[in-house]
């Protein structure tokens, strides 16, 4: 391994206790992090809050501002930025050579607003605070604070291996991260002691508690310390971690085998998972998209077998979370609406008392979503989008000039408070109590504002004309929010100008965007649809089944026909399907399918049969000898019934008893389905079959 000087480590060390000072003025915080991303040249501030409301922020979540996949180029100018603004003396480090970082797609220790508890991010501030006071002192005392409040924070949602990674970056010789790489390396690394190993393994996909994670940074402290190369403290551990999972340099011959899977062929835009049921097809979807999305975090055997599934598919529950990836099952009363866009009736209670409207509005299906958040990815392109974008830019404007608590006057006197703000409207009630709380929704407000740039509205008086004719009875609601549309929208005097500024500065806006999406890698979207077979294909996929191919991808376009937008499937979408060869339907679809898929056979594996007591392995092949010949090879039994890592000698599931209670539950009725009563045949494929029939009592 080269050496290293580990330049970071002292600006890190410095910007955390800097940091701290600011634990009881987070307001100036998030003002001196809004001021440095306004100074970039080409970053915009990620997403730290829904529509970036920041309220509230947490020391984690900003030292992961520069800590996660962005170019060296953009980092060095953002920690230039930070020195700067904060007053830092230690130097810009030349190099980041085992700094973990995190994903694009999750840059914060919190949760949003309605999703986390009021103590999330004070607690994070606590911990961080011990954390560096058990740096300098690690005495019991503190040693105790630090276990209480860490075992607190790792209860929080969007807490897990991530915390480690932070403690590490404010203190990388007391806290080591345990990100699957470093976890990994511990495992397969000559120098650490099996005791350690089995302390990691113990773990298993689960962040320790405190106690555990103390024991393992102590013991792992002082083993590398013994060690004789240059791998002796947690940055240089971390570093050849790195290397380790990018295959780039190993030590020595520290491990046989590469632990980390990394595709080099094309991974295809569209495919089928199919075979006989049972032989983990949809079990099997979690890892493509792992090797789409996050191809470096598998690890398999020998052989070529995952073995760390639990570990994938809590990433997987993740980016499924945050809408990177979708999974839908298709049926036989499944439709294009569902599937990707129709239309829904709403009823509105707003206005006159015991009046209601009636509105119909679109509603967009899973693939409609998922391809536009792969296209778009933040970066709006068209009018559209930029309507919405400037929209919400005018809803922020609304919230930091009336907060919480303020009031507002209506056109007819009428005054309310603002109670809270949702994702999609703004609650208030009126201070006379002659009425209950209000839900002001955002979508009549959106259509506001595209009415008005539209340019069918010049003035005021005419926006609340079409306001009333658009909502009946429910304008004098929005009057007051009219004002900060008048600011940032409406210019009576010379709306010429008004428009020209306002395009410029969208142009400004999204070259800067674009920039930085080019510069950064187009982060892939994974769509699975299980059972692909069971739905009428032509009806739930309707003219976008051209759109899928591969050639076709962001070249051709349609439009939709209930919204009339313009749409396109993007390269970074990839569709995963699978297929059940035992279903008769098969045949009907394969021809609309087969052109658009690359079809991925998945077989019967003896290999992974539980051995029962009884050497199962050779029984479960001759059975499905059997049935190859007497139906088909698309009706095998799959191994997925009789699997190691459901019924192993740990849980003392690996007898014959537990075969029986397969056998007879699942296995007769599957044979029973294949065969329809057909005894003779069901009696070739298991002997005795017949006889054991005839003596059931009449």
């Amino acid at each position: 391994m080269q050496k290293n000087n580990f330049t970071w480590i002292p600006f890190y060390e410095e910007f955390a206790n800097v940091l701290l000072r600011y634990q009881n003025n987070r307001q100036e915080l998030i003002s001196i992090i809004r001021t440095i991303f306004s100074k970039t040249n080409t970053l915009s501030l990620p997403t730290l809050e829904r529509s970036n409301n920041i309220i509230d922020i947490d020391p984690f979540t900003v030292i992961g501002l520069f800590n996660k996949g962005i170019t060296n180029k953009n980092r060095l100018e953002l920690l230039s930025l930070i020195k700067d603004s904060f007053n830092l003396h230690s130097d810009i480090p030349r190099d980041f050579d085992g700094v973990p970082v995190l994903n694009n797609q999750k840059s914060t220790f919190y949760y949003f607003i309605g999703d986390r508890k009021d103590d999330d991010i004070q607690n994070l501030w606590d911990l961080f605070k011990i954390a560096l006071e058990y740096k300098n002192n690690s005495t019991l005392d503190t040693e105790t604070l630090f276990n209480k409040i860490f075992d607190k924070v790792r209860s929080q949602k969007g807490i897990n291996w991530n915390i480690t990674m932070g403690l590490f970056w404010i203190a990388p010789h007391i806290y080591i991260n345990l990100d699957s790489k470093n976890r990994h390396a511990i495992l397969q690394t000559h120098f650490i002691s099996e005791s350690l190993k089995s302390l990691i393994k113990s773990f298993g996909n689960n962040l320790p508690n405190s106690s555990n994670y103390l024991k393992l940074c102590r013991q792992l402290k002082t083993e590398l310390e013994n060690n004789n190369n240059e791998v002796n403290n947690f940055p240089s551990f971390s570093f050849y971690a790195d290397n380790l999972a990018s295959h780039s340099k190993t030590e020595n011959s520290f491990i046989s085998n590469p632990i980390k899977s990394k595709e080099n062929k094309k991974t295809p835009l569209n495919q089928i998972l199919y075979g006989p049921p049972g032989t983990g097809k949809t079990y099997n979807t979690v890892i493509k998209a792992m090797e789409i999305i996050k191809p470096e975090l598998i690890t398999k055997d020998e052989n070529g077998n995952v073995i760390n599934y639990n570990e994938l598919k809590t990433e997987f529950d993740r980016l499924k979370e945050q809408g990177q990836i979708e999974f839908v099952t298709f049926h036989q009363s499944y439709s294009y609406e569902e599937f990707v866009e129709g239309i829904k009736p709403q009823i509105l209670e707003w206005g006159e008392e015991n009046s209601q409207d009636l509105k119909y509005i679109g509603k967009d299906g899973i693939f409609k979503k998922i391809a536009q958040e792969a296209l778009y990815n933040e970066l709006f392109t068209d009018s559209q989008q930029k309507d919405s974008l400037d929209f919400y830019k005018i809803i922020d404007k609304f919230k930091e000039e009336y907060p919480v608590g303020s009031t507002l006057n209506t056109q007819e006197n009428k005054t309310f408070e603002i109670v809270n703000y949702t994702k999609s409207s703004i609650r208030i009630e009126p201070i006379t109590k002659t009425r209950s709380t209000l839900s002001i929704s955002y979508e009549p407000l959106e259509e506001m504002y595209k009415l008005n740039n539209q340019k069918k509205i010049n003035t005021r008086r005419e926006l609340e004309k079409a306001m009333n004719n658009r909502f009946r009875g429910l304008s004098s609601y929005y009057l007051p929010i009219l004002k900060i549309f008048e600011k940032l929208t409406i210019d009576n005097e010379d709306s010429s100008n008004n428009k020209e500024l306002k395009d410029k500065l969208i142009k400004e806006y999204y070259q800067k965007k674009l920039k930085t999406k080019l510069e950064e890698e187009t982060q892939p979207h994974v769509l699975i649809i299980d059972e692909i077979n069971r739905g009428n294909i032509s009806k739930i996929f309707g003219e976008l089944i051209t759109l899928i191919e591969e050639d076709k991808r962001e070249c051709l376009t349609v439009k939709l026909p209930y919204s009339q937008e313009d749409f396109t499937v993007p390269k970074n979408l990839y569709i995963i399907g699978t297929m059940n060869t035992s279903d008769r339907s098969i045949a009907s679809i394969d021809i609309a399918l087969r052109r658009r898929f690359k079809f991925v056979e998945m077989m019967p594996k003896t290999e992974l049969v539980a051995d029962f007591g009884c050497e199962f392995g050779k029984i479960f092949e001759k059975l499905n000898k059997k049935i190859k010949i007497l139906l088909d090879r698309d009706h095998q039994i799959g191994h997925s019934y009789f699997i190691k890592t459901r019924y192993n000698d740990e849980n003392k599931n690996n007898n014959i008893e537990t075969l029986k209670e397969i056998w007879f539950s699942e296995i007769i009725p599957l044979l029973n389905e294949y065969f329809y009563c057909d005894w003779e045949k069901l009696n070739l494929v298991i002997p005795g079959f017949i006889k054991k029939i005839n003596d059931i009592p009449a």
